[in-house]
Order: C-alpha cells, then structure tokens, then sequence
C-alpha cells in the first residue's frame, strides 16, 4: 500500500503522525509533499524547488502538479491531507480526479471553522476516513453529518521516557506557553490576564513565551501598551522545550480552539499543573480541580482567578502538579508507537485490496 501525503508542521511533530504508519508492514512506500525535507524509513519526500517558492500560488501549484505526477506514474492506493487548509483540499481534489480514497487528518477542531462554509464542509464530509484528537471531536463531526463509522480518534505518538528529570533549582517563571503566536491562540488573552493579576491582586507574575508567529510584533505591542515588559520573555521557537518546561512553575493556554495539544502533555509530563480554555478534546485529560484549571474562552477575568490561584494556594498547586505528573502512568500505553500503530492498522485495513 502506497500512500500520498499532503503535509507541514514540525518534524517532530510530523514525526508522530507518520512514524506509526512507517511501522506497518502494509505500508510500502509514503510520498510526502512538503516543503522540507524529511528523513524516515518508507518516506519519499518532494520538495518544491526555490523558483516554486517565490509565493502562495506557484508553490500550491507545484504541490498539485507532483501530487498529479505521483497518481499517474506511481501506484497510489491512498491520499491523506494532514490540516484541511490547503493540504486537506489539495488531498480531496486529486482523491476525485484519480478516483482514490482520501483520508482527512484533522488538526484539533480546525473543521468548525469551516462548518458554515459549504463546499469546505462538502470536502471535509466527502472524507472516506477522518482522524481526530480525540472523542468530542468525533461527536461534533457527527453533529454536522460526518457518518460515525469513518471517524477514527488517534492521538499522536509521545514517549514519556524522554522528558528529562525537573532539575532542583527555583524557577523562573510562573508562567510559560509553548505554541505558535497565532490568531486561534489568543495570546492577547494572556496578556489581558496577566494584567488583570497585576491589577486586580497585585502580583506581578513573570511569564515565558517560547514560540513563533505572525503576531510577535503585536502581542509586544500589547504588552508595552499595558507597561508589562518586564513581565514576559520571548524566547522564539526552542528544540529543547523542556529546559523551559523546567523553568516554569504553571503552563497555560487561552486559544480560541484547540484539538488536544501535545504541549499541555509535555507540560503534564514536567509536573506542571495546567490553565487550559475548556474546548474540545481538552478536558478528557485536563481535569478541572484535579491536575488543571480550565477557563471558558475569551475570559481574562477567569484565567486571571486560576492565575492567582495556583500561585498563592500552595496546597491547591502541590495537588494539581503532583496529579499532572501522573500523566507519565496513566496514558504511556495510549500515546505508544506500537498502541497507535494498531490503530492505523484498523484504518488502513477497510482499503487494502
């Protein structure tokens, strides 16, 4: 079985998509599209030569004249797109040209931005298969008319064993966020919240932002507005994201929408109870009370009570990161290359010939 994929993201993150695929012995060869190289067994990548990257338009039509090749000269028996925007519609339109089944790998809840967008729904629906985060995802795909048995929750692959051990040092943050610097994160949020606990309760919290994106200038803009410079660092996108883990006492997150991040889970793996927004697959792991405080999104005001309260209840703190910290026990199986592995097997077994 050959497949074609339609991708971005990290390595590392597209690493854990696409190593359990790797490992299956049906799975002959899988022709990546993608802008960078990537190395891994059974992975054929095609990068766009630099005349084909001068812009959006001539890079999305080198992407689709390769996909087109691949379908006409090799054996293609499948065709993913992982992100509907443009990777999922790439993947829809070659899978009704060359008649082949398309598999949808959703990002989080991206889909419920397009919901009202007919022909967007009309491709996400077409999907022979759609892989989830997680189970509330699946029922709101079943919500907008998605059929039940083409949905498939697979979480992506996390080895627990290489989060290093938390030095014995003080921190040096009380706050840290991991994640790109985009509009559905809500970063202006944050800030808003970190502000209202300085205001409101007279803490001057220190936060970390480790991360890249679009809205860097603005979110400094914001913050020099409020005079909170002194109170957020920016780090820029790091490898070794748990030496900042390390460093910080709470992780938090206020995106308008999520899937199921895996940095909460890093985070969860470092003993750092979480503040996360109360979206989709979120609360099946972030429990409130328990190793998180969960907020409703778009509120400052709440985000700012967790804020205080976790960093002036130590009993409340010692609990929620003690509980977070057995993240490592509770799904080590569940996020296991070989636990995923067989899921993808059920998957790829309603195509094989």
């Amino acid at each position: 079985m050959n497949i074609l994929i339609y991708a971005l993201l990290s390595d590392e993150k597209l690493m854990s998509k696409l190593q359990p695929l790797a490992e299956l012995e049906m799975v002959r060869t899988i022709y990546l599209i993608r802008r960078d190289p990537f190395v891994l067994d059974k992975v054929r990548t095609y990068c766009p030569p630099a005349l084909f990257r001068l812009n959006n338009i001539t890079l999305e039509f080198y992407r689709l004249f390769i996909g087109t090749y691949l379908c006409l000269f090799k054996r293609i028996d499948i065709i993913m797109g992982i992100y509907i925007l443009w990777h999922g519609v790439l993947a829809w339109a070659l899978g009704k040209l060359f008649g082949k089944p398309v598999i949808q790998n959703l990002i989080g809840d991206e889909f419920l931005l397009w919901q009202r967008n007919e022909w967007m729904k009309r491709i996400i629906l077409s999907a022979d298969a759609i892989i989830t985060r997680g189970d509330v995802t699946r029922s709101q795909l079943i919500e907008i008319g998605m059929k039940g048995n083409r949905i498939f929750p697979i979480p992506n692959v996390f080895d627990f064993h290489k989060v290093p051990p938390a030095p014995k040092k003080a921190k040096q943050f009380d706050l840290i966020y991991t994640g790109s610097l985009t509009p559905l994160k809500r970063i202006d949020i944050l800030i808003d919240a970190v502000y209202l606990v300085k205001v409101k309760y007279g803490l001057y919290t220190s936060v970390a932002i480790i991360g890249d994106g679009p809205l860097q200038a603005t979110c400094r803009k914001h913050i020099r507005r409020l005079d909170m410079e002194n109170q957020f660092t920016f780090f820029g996108y790091q490898n070794d994201i748990y030496n900042y883990l390390h460093q910080a006492r709470i992780f938090i997150m206020t995106s308008e929408h999520e899937g199921f991040p895996m940095s909460m889970v890093e985070a969860m793996a470092c003993g750092l109870p979480c503040i996360m927004p109360d979206v989709s697959n979120i609360p099946t792991v972030a429990i409130h009370g328990h190793n998180a405080l969960l907020a409703p999104v778009g509120k400052p005001e709440t985000f700012a009570t967790h804020i205080h309260s976790l960093l002036t209840d130590e009993a409340l703190y010692k609990r929620l990161a003690g509980n977070a910290l057995q993240i490592r026990d509770e799904k080590a199986r569940e996020y296991s290359v070989e636990a995923i592995t067989s899921r993808w097997r059920l998957v790829l077994a309603r195509f094989a010939d």
